[in-house]
């Protein structure tokens, strides 16, 4: 299935119109049409189609999932994560158990991966 056929099964799914989704990844309805009718082969904007379809990006990119769900929902409900499972509250004073290490916080952080570099504050 190719790739704007992907969308579209996606965005119908989910009840979004092409005006709704083009807003939430920040392109036009008629490039989200022209997505949707082309045969394409990728987009530059995968990342966040896949976000505001709350889809799996590997099977909206390339197909290759099995299902396009998100195999990882950081939605939080309660004191639990849906993809971490129950958390306990932690403070620096909190004895450490035998499988478990410290790591400091970094508020920045830089990336590189491949020949593309971000950074992250």
């Amino acid at each position: 299935m190719a790739l704007g056929k992907r969308v579209k099964e996606a965005r119908e799914r989910s009840g979004m119109t092409q005006e709704e989704l083009a807003r939430k990844v920040g392109m036009t309805q008629a490039a989200i049409h022209a997505l949707e009718k082309r045969d394409s082969q990728g987009s530059r904007k995968i990342a966040e189609l896949a976000k505001a379809l709350r889809v799996n990006m590997g099977w909206l990119a390339n197909g290759v999932e099995e299902v396009m769900e998100p195999v990882v929902d950081y939605s939080a409900k309660g004191d639990e994560l849906k993809w971490g499972g129950p958390m306990e509250v932690w403070d620096s004073n909190s004895p450490l158990d035998d499988d478990e290490v410290e790591l400091p916080l970094f508020k920045e952080v830089e990336l590189s991966a491949g020949s593309g570099r971000t950074e992250v504050i």
